[in-house]
């Protein structure tokens, strides 16, 4: 196993392991996430990639017949800054040999604040990275799409995990990520030092080096908080200005641990000396530790941090620190696994909450064994995957699709506005929820008892479940086949204008020939349907039935936990065709 390719089972162990204590911090808002380009590395260019063009732009913006043409001397200039002086400018890059553009490009890395820091003297403008390369346009293109690692994100703060996370990264995608989720109240992002204040009542991202989003919609507010040269690190670093921002950022770390997320090689020169100059003159106990990477061991990047964190302290206690600040999971398995978590353990809040209401302590065994069982669920399907990349978008987008599918039809009798609409089982944290009287009264432990019998009833042969797929919803949630049959099953929280709602909405349909099971988790047949299996859906006016079925009467009323799948069973069965 390796930070990069480690599977859901691997992570799991880790994460409710050694860096137990860690996860919860996370997971109930205790921590700070702070995030670097490794999380958008698969989305824009990389640093070498940048660098490579960088050279190819100033060498097609030259003019051969001007001897002291501008981008001829920011070329060179950028070439000295590097061993290689003796290669000639004035060709084009991909005309010198490639072992030294390779040697070139390399050394470049690692000054890449100096080689941006380099003024052009042009009708464009001084900057290489604003007005040159435009940068800004590059990393606010609005065709660019989240990955998984912005997703998961965003889906810790909508489940009220994370509630701040600082960036050094310039693109929007954590804050797109979000927005793409549909969930209220809004995310802040404060990119400059007037935003300070915000009340981030959704959550806020702390934009440290700036955002290039909002930098191109209005330069003149937002153009001085970028951060992309040497120079800039010393304007952060000295300047009066930032102070605000810099003591906001350092109240956050201390009232809080750290995780750094996607801190990659490429980048660190700049990132530590913005962390050590924010985090200076405060020092920190070692234990426990404040401040945790996910690599697979410290590095430079990492200890130049430490050090400035525990001050003399880092010395004496250098191999204890670096074992427990070095997290090996990078940013798709530590983020998916840690969304996973946050689901088994708020489903655990709710059982606890509710499962009083089963009749027995068999019922309330059977409904607890259903976690591990999704959990292993969840495994197989995410561990069969070999692709290490492809395992962590699939889950990002299959996982909480089910989970908004089957809460906007829960609760609200309708399919979700788009493919990567959500909504929470609870904005708060599990440790908030479990603080609540009235958790309880919204009966969500009824319809995690749905689905364990569900899931049952499949186990012993009684039906074979599938997901529901289909854009309009009509095959609900879920289905189940029995024999040459498909049903599809909605569970809605309310049997009050719930047929009716469904088809206002779309998902249920006339002449759609689904045949369809309405469940109820909770609650009690009115009387004029208690001694029927179905009844007629009212504003179709035919006589085709809509099998229902209300779980609490059921099992308050069955003797055996069989009883409650035979029945289950008979009410698929007596579903007729739309």
């Amino acid at each position: 196993m390796s930070a990069f390719d480690s599977t859901l089972t691997q992570s799991l162990l880790l994460l409710r392991g050694d860096w137990a204590q860690i996860t919860a911090n996370i997971l109930h808002n205790g921590a700070v996430i702070w995030v670097g380009s490794g999380i958008s590395r698969e989305k824009f260019l990389s640093l070498p990639q940048l660098l490579r063009r960088l050279l190819d732009d100033l060498y097609a913006a030259q003019n051969v017949a001007n001897s002291t043409c501008p981008y001829r001397s920011v070329s060179q200039q950028i070439i000295n800054l590097t061993t290689r002086k003796h290669l000639n400018v004035s060709d084009n890059p991909v005309t010198w040999p490639p072992d030294e553009l390779k040697d070139v490009i390399d050394q470049l890395v690692n000054q890449y604040g100096d080689a941006m820091g380099i003024t052009l003297v042009a009708v464009r403008g001084p900057s290489l990275a604003w007005d040159f390369l435009r940068l800004q346009e590059h990393y606010s293109n609005s065709l660019i799409t989240p990955d998984a690692e912005h997703r998961f994100l965003a889906l810790l703060i909508c489940e009220g995990g994370v509630s701040e996370i600082i960036t050094t990264n310039w693109d929007p995608l954590i804050e797109r990520a979000y927005r793409a989720l549909q969930c209220a109240p809004p995310v802040e992002v404060v990119a400059c030092n007037d935003e300070l204040n915000r009340p981030g009542i959704g959550g806020l991202i702390f934009k440290i080096h700036g955002c290039a989003e909002l930098m191109n919609a209005n330069p003149p507010r937002y153009r001085r908080n970028m951060v992309v040269t040497r120079e800039d690190i010393v304007r952060w670093t000295a300047d009066p200005f930032f102070d605000p921002f810099k003591e906001q950022v350092r109240t956050l770390l201390r009232q809080k641990p750290a995780v750094f997320v996607g801190i990659s090689g490429q980048d660190f020169n700049l990132q530590t000396q913005c962390v050590t100059s924010t985090i200076g003159g405060v020092v920190y106990p070692i234990d426990p530790v404040r401040i945790v990477f996910t690599v697979e061991e410290i590095g430079m990047p990492q200890r130049t941090i430490l050090q400035a964190l525990y001050a003399g302290d880092y010395h004496a206690n250098a191999a204890y620190i670096d074992q427990h600040a070095a997290l090996p999971l990078y940013g798709k398995p530590l983020l998916g696994t840690l969304f996973v978590l946050l689901i088994l353990e708020k489903l655990e809040c709710l059982l606890t909450a509710g499962e009083a209401a089963f009749p027995t302590d068999e019922l309330r065994a059977f409904t607890r064994a259903f976690i591990p069982i999704l959990q292993t669920f969840l495994v197989n399907r995410y561990d069969a995957i070999i692709d290490p990349t492809e395992r962590w978008r699939n889950l990002a987008r299959e996982l909480p699709g089910f989970i908004a599918r089957f809460f906007y039809i829960y609760r609200d009798r309708k399919m979700p506005p788009s493919s990567d609409a959500y909504q929470p089982i609870d904005p708060k944290n599990a440790i908030l929820m479990a603080l609540n009287p009235n958790l309880a009264a919204a009966n969500l432990h009824w319809a995690i008892l749905a689905l364990a019998l569900l899931r049952e009833g499949e186990n012993l042969g009684k039906w074979k479940l599938g997901p529901g797929v289909q854009a309009n919803g009509q095959d609900g949630q879920l289905t189940a086949a029995i024999a040459v049959n498909e049903i599809a099953i909605f569970l809605v929280a309310d049997a009050r204008s719930s047929e009716q709602q469904l088809e206002a909405n779309g998902p249920l349909e006339v002449g759609s020939h689904r045949r369809i099971l309405l469940i109820y988790p909770s609650g009690h047949p009115p009387e004029t349907v208690r001694r029927s299996p179905s009844r007629t859906l009212g504003r179709a006016r035919v006589s085709t039935a809509i099998s229902e079925l209300w779980l609490e009467d059921v099992v308050l009323n069955a003797l055996t936990l069989g009883d409650i799948i035979d029945i289950i069973r008979s009410a698929l069965i007596a579903a007729s065709p739309l």
